[in-house]
């Protein structure tokens, strides 16, 4: 893909390095003579059922809200804790998807650059899930967009690691939270999304 207001080129490669795992390669190049600032965040619509885990580094235990329907996280950039938000509501947990009639809507990012480049969802019914894996010195932040039937009424959930914060680039930028690409440089990263086999215990639970 090229730029059209702005020079830039984006490149993704599709591979598949192993029998069970994907790999999405990308390269963003600035062939402009001034610093580039951008941000990317995955946005893969995940197929769900009530109860699937959403598993995440142990070290991340705060969200910034970047939105919430109806508000049950809160406005935008405040912080709530991991994963459970509210202590006096103890059934609301964001470690595990919700019913398709919940009726809630959210998308939240993890406080801070992320420890590791992981996160994983596990259906503990089928004894199978999904690992994606990413590096964190380009993509040091990860976000949750949870769809509980909140949203034009769909169904779904997207783990999505990312490269700034909160869906704003101005955001990103004014707190140093933004990917930037030098002059006439290029700026890669990949994806590796792989089959978990509950079979093997190699999964944890938040």
């Amino acid at each position: 893909m090229q730029g059209i207001r702005i020079p830039y080129q984006l490149r993704k490669t599709y591979s598949f390095p192993r029998e069970d795992t994907l790999r999405i390669d990308y390269a963003v190049h600035n062939s402009s003579p001034f610093p580039f600032s951008f941000l990317w965040a995955a946005h893969p619509l995940f197929q769900i059922d009530e109860g699937i885990e959403i598993i995440v580094p142990d070290e991340l235990t705060e969200i910034i809200v970047s939105y919430s329907a109806n508000g049950r996280l809160g406005e935008p950039g405040e912080i709530r804790t991991w994963p459970q938000p509210w202590e006096e509501s103890p059934h609301i947990r964001l470690n595990r998807t919700d019913s398709r009639f919940a009726a809630t809507a959210e998308k939240f990012y993890f406080a801070g650059e992320l420890p590791e480049g992981t996160v994983s969802i596990y259906d503990p019914v089928a004894g199978e899930g999904l690992r994606m894996m990413f590096p964190t010195e380009k993509v040091p932040y990860l976000a949750i967009w949870a769809n509980y039937g909140g949203y034009q009424g769909q169904y779904h959930l997207a783990l999505e690691p990312a490269t700034g914060l909160l869906d704003d680039l101005s955001y990103a930028m004014d707190r140093q939270a933004a990917a930037e690409v030098p002059a006439g440089d290029t700026y890669t990263w990949y994806l590796e999304i792989s089959w978990i086999d509950g079979r093997k215990k190699e999964v944890k639970s938040s």
